[in-house]
């Protein structure tokens, strides 16, 4: 089987050209032109396939749960079939009697299906593997399989039940490894842009494979940067980093030059220029910016208030690195990004632990709707969800 035939041939074969006017038409407040991903935004939206959170908002940091990415599917692949019935009670239910109850059979192996479940990298994979499956798309061969399995450095964390659905998203690079040595991090979640570019390149295998040819879909973000590159974050929070990565003083991203360079931050050095469009002009204790007007893009999204203020802080230390959400709040370290239920901040030094808390702490930089910039302790309990643009080891 052609497996890396280029993408390019196969749009042009089997898809056409169209060209991108999603400028034009951009209904979402908190994805500009630029974003990593808006041009997959832009084409689930005019797909009909992803519609918003509500309020003018696409949410792309948000995760996604059961329920979300069921909907996807449904409207993506089956639209035809949706219909809603006086019973319905859950707004994903005309999705589920799709993905359940027909011959669709989209769960597969998955069982905990409850619709605000968040859906892993394998259960995602599981569930387009399902759709390839129905579609008739040409899957590789047991050997092939079996050959990428083997390439999978963590493919034993992966659930047994969903190896081999993971091996052909992966083949196929639907879903890639989360890092240059190809990790697949079975048990990441994934957010809401992600699943747009993911979305993208499904589409894409089920237009291009179900047809028997053989072209490779491969990663179709609808520009031109290489997926898995620190330009563009591909489909995980830690997708396979440029190993040149930086500090945006140059410095490579250790633990030691982030603590040195926060510390110059901490003591007056100015805020990049991106960050001075924005209405930064100082991240000391103390100083103030405008927490709405303009609104800052960052790496992980758009921010007000206390976003605004740790996304450009966050990008200041970082720059272009990638990110990747971190699951255990004791292994916090300086530069990372915490998101509390109403509060964003950044973490400006490791966990800590007190005597009598069984919780980590950590000192942490943050802003607010005042627009005040404030530096100060912070106890990392379970509802905080971190991000960190270290590498993997």
């Amino acid at each position: 089987m052609k497996k890396k035939l280029s993408l390019l041939l196969a749009c042009v074969l089997c898809l056409g050209l169209m060209p991108c006017a999603y400028a034009d038409n951009n209904p979402f407040n908190d994805v500009a032109p630029g974003f990593w991903a808006y041009d997959a935004i832009m084409e689930t939206y005019n797909d009909g396939v992803m519609t918003g959170t509500g309020g003018g908002a696409f949410s792309p940091a948000g995760k996604l749960n059961m329920g979300q990415f069921t909907t996807i599917l449904a409207r993506a692949f089956y639209a035809d079939e949706i219909t809603t019935s006086p019973d319905d009670t859950l707004w994903w239910e005309p999705a589920y009697r799709i993905a359940y109850y027909s011959n669709h059979n989209l769960f597969g192996e998955v069982h905990n299906i409850a619709g605000n479940t968040e859906v892993t990298r394998e259960v995602m994979a599981e569930m387009m593997y399902r759709v390839m499956v129905d579609k008739s798309v040409v899957l590789p061969n047991d050997t092939e399989i079996q050959a990428t399995i083997n390439k999978i450095p963590d493919i034993a964390a992966v659930d047994g039940n969903y190896r081999t659905a993971v091996a052909v998203c992966y083949y196929w690079e639907l879903l890639a490894g989360v890092d240059a040595q190809g990790t697949f991090a079975p048990k990441g979640v994934l957010n809401r842009a992600q699943t747009a570019v993911i979305y993208t390149r499904l589409k894409k295998a089920v237009s291009v494979l179900s047809t028997g040819t053989t072209e490779n879909p491969g990663t179709t973000t609808p520009d031109t940067i290489t997926p898995g590159t620190a330009d563009n974050p591909g489909d995980a929070h830690n997708p396979q980093a440029a190993p040149s990565a930086t500090l945006t003083n140059g410095m490579p991203v250790t633990e030691e030059n982030v603590l040195a360079l926060i510390e110059e931050y901490k003591n007056g050095k100015e805020p990049g220029e991106k960050a001075k469009e924005a209405g930064f002009t100082s991240y000391t204790n103390g100083s103030t910016y405008d927490p709405y007007n303009p609104l800052y893009f960052g790496a992980i999204g758009s921010g007000t208030e206390c976003a605004k203020f740790a996304f450009a802080f966050w990008d200041d230390i970082f720059g272009d690195a990638p990110y990747r959400e971190v699951t255990d709040p004791w292994q916090i370290r300086p530069g990372d990004l915490i998101h509390f239920p109403s509060h964003w901040c950044i973490a400006v030094q490791s966990a800590y632990q007190e005597p009598g808390r069984d919780y980590p702490l950590t000192q942490t930089a943050g802003g607010g709707k005042a627009g005040s910039i404030g530096w100060g302790p912070n106890a990392i309990r379970g509802y905080a969800t971190l991000y960190t643009r270290y590498p993997l080891a």
